[in-house]
Order: structure tokens, then C-alpha cells, then sequence
């Protein structure tokens, strides 16, 4: 069980901001841990409300006043009492910046016309923290008195760094790569860059939501565990291998406590994908459905750790143990205050 602790100097690193600490270390000037938020408001809305409801979050919230310097060749993790809280106006839309870890804040609150943009760092949120967010700004601009947080994320860092190692975790992974990590290599023209760059390209397409359901619900499993299995096949029929690997994003809430917390939780873990060509479509979907199921049961085990399990020779010009990663997320419901409308675009 979490239980609160007591202000001091510094706090441990989560695993999970270790290793965002350490990514972002490796290219600083790198935006691929930037975390944009972007809302269009439909209906009145007075600015000036707007930017005290934001500062009262991130007096709520130590997260928002996080900064994580390096001292004696580590990082730590340090929160500013207070943070000036201002909210930008501006007549172009806002670019898309580099943060320093090393000093507060790590965000930038922007009004853009009728768009309001809430950019972050991603050591400092995450898919569930920006609804936790994202509600608590809505109800404290329309007045409301917000009870005090009950446990910070630093309640969790303390008590994550006191937990024993998971054995069970580690033997896990293990077992899924007795033999090796495999290299999954696209047959493309151009050679692979000595650094792997920032994707600089957006592809979108629409599929047939309908059709996905019904395909899942046929085969007996999830949405998401569907379309992951449908990205193994088609990873493995371009990379010429019936064994591939790729990226799943765990939520790292496994304790009731850290629902409401807003921070950096989440935990990427590797799946290994079997795809024989004797199997049938509908085995090979239940062996993936199978294996997150079985990941998921480790989501905890922090993916600092699995890299230099697995990947001990860090290669700059690729990701440690996958190159893909498949993520599925929701749409982030807001509510309507005073006739203002926002809407996540």
C-alpha cells in the first residue's frame, strides 16, 4: 500500500522517468517525448479563468513542478515550490519545442484563437494522467473547490523504489527471449542511419470500426489485441520472418491507488509473435491475444531493466529490442462548462 511521505529534498526516479530521463539524454533536442494536447473550444471563454484554473492544477499536482537535474552523474527528481503559471496568447500557431529536464516547467499552456494547446513533457504525463487532467481544469474553471490531493506521484516513486525485485517479472522476459532478440529488417533501399532519426511523417487512414468489433468479438478477443495481431502479420510478412517483435503500452496502474495520480506511469514491454505459416488465422490470433494477457500480468516490470537484459550493446541507429510499437487509445470525453465546449482534435 501507498502511504504519503514527508516533503524532502529530493525524490527516486520511478523506472519509468528513468528511462524517459535517459532517451531524452541521449538526443536533447530531440521533441519525440512531447506530449500535445490540442482542444478546439466552441463557445465563450474568459481567458483570464482559464489561466488561474491552470495554475491552481499545478499547485495540485507535484508533477507539474517537476524538474530532474543531473547531480554526481544521476538524475534526480526535485520539485519547485512554486511554478508561474502563464497562459500564452498567441496569433500563430505554437511550435513544437524541445523541454530542458533540468529545469522547470515542463509544460506550456497556449491560446491559439479557439484552440487551446497543453503541451508536456511525457516524464511528466500520461494517457491517463491527461484525463485526470483535462477534468480537474474544467471543474476548477467553473469554481469548483477540488478536495486536496490524497497521494502524489512521489508517494508512488518512494514506495516503488522500496519494492523487492520482481523475480517472476524478470524470469518472464527471460524465458520469452531464451534464444535471442530478433531483428525484424524492412527490405528498404535506404541504409539504415547511424542515428535513428524522429519520424517527421504522419500517415493516416480510416478503417471500418464496425468491421474490426465484429471481427474481434468472432475471434474471441479485444480490439486492440485484434489490430496488434493484424500489425505482427503484416511486420512479419514484409520483414520475411515468422518471428517478430513489438512494442506494447502497459498502463503501470496496477495498484487502486495511483487511478487519480497524475504522472508518468506508463510501462513499454516487448511481445514476441509467432506467426508459423501452418497456423491458422484464428490460432495465431488467439496465441497473441494470449501472450498480452500474459504481459500484462508483468506490465510493472520496468523496461529499463529488459534492456540491458536483452540488449546489453545499445545500437543508436535502432530502438532497444523492437523497432514498432502498437498503441490504441480512446477518446478523451470532456464535459461542457458554462457553454464552453472543448473537444480534443
Amino acid at each position: 500500500m501507498i502511504e504519503k511521505t514527508s516533503p524532502r529534498d529530493k525524490w527516486p526516479l520511478t523506472f519509468a522517468e528513468r528511462q524517459m530521463a535517459a532517451e531524452q539524454s541521449m538526443d536533447p533536442g530531440s521533441c519525440a517525448y512531447n506530449v500535445n494536447l490540442v482542444l478546439e473550444i466552441t463557445g465563450p471563454l474568459d481567458a483570464s479563468r482559464l489561466e488561474q484554473a491552470l495554475s491552481a492544477l499545478v499547485k495540485r499536482h507535484t508533477a507539474f513542478r517537476s524538474y530532474y537535474p543531473m547531480e554526481n552523474g544521476e538524475f534526480v527528481h526535485r520539485i519547485a515550490d512554486d511554478v508561474p503559471v502563464t497562459l500564452y496568447r498567441e496569433t500563430h500557431a505554437p511550435d513544437n519545442t524541445p523541454y530542458d529536464l533540468s529545469c522547470v516547467p515542463l509544460f506550456r499552456f497556449t491560446l491559439y484563437q479557439n484552440v487551446l494547446y497543453l503541451a508536456m513533457h511525457h516524464i511528466i504525463m500520461d494517457g491517463t494522467s491527461e484525463a485526470v487532467m483535462l477534468d480537474e481544469i474544467w471543474r476548477l474553471y467553473s469554481g469548483e473547490e477540488l478536495p486536496p490531493v490524497a497521494l502524489a506521484y512521489t508517494d508512488y516513486a518512494v514506495w516503488q523504489s522500496e519494492q523487492p525485485e520482481d523475480k517472476d517479472g524478470k524470469a518472464f522476459f527471460t524465458e520469452m527471449f531464451a534464444d535471442g532478440v530478433p531483428e525484424n529488417e524492412m527490405p528498404t533501399k535506404p541504409r539504415r542511419p547511424d542515428v535513428l532519426p524522429f519520424a517527421e511523417v504522419d500517415c493516416e487512414s480510416v478503417i471500418d470500426v464496425k468491421g474490426v468489433d465484429e471481427a474481434a468479438r468472432k475471434y474471441g478477443v479485444t480490439t486492440y489485441q485484434l489490430l496488434f495481431a493484424a500489425v505482427g502479420l503484416t511486420l512479419a510478412k514484409y520483414c520475411g520472418s515468422e518471428d517478430v517483435t513489438l512494442g506494447t503500452a502497459m498502463s503501470g496502474r496496477s495498484l487502486k491507488q495511483t487511478a487519480g495520480m497524475v504522472g508518468m506511469f506508463v510501462n513499454t514491454l516487448p511481445v514476441r509473435v509467432k506467426a508459423p505459416g501452418l497456423m491458422t488465422v484464428g490460432e495465431y490470433v488467439k496465441t497473441v491475444s494470449d501472450t498480452i494477457r500474459q504481459v500484462k500480468k508483468h506490465q510493472t516490470y520496468p523496461f529499463e531493466k529488459i534492456v540491458p537484459m536483452l540488449a546489453p550493446d545499445r545500437n543508436a541507429s535502432r530502438s532497444p529490442v523492437f523497432d514498432v510499437i502498437v498503441n490504441y487509445r480512446t477518446e478523451i470525453p470532456l464535459p461542457e462548462v458554462q457553454g464552453t465546449l472543448g473537444t480534443v482534435l
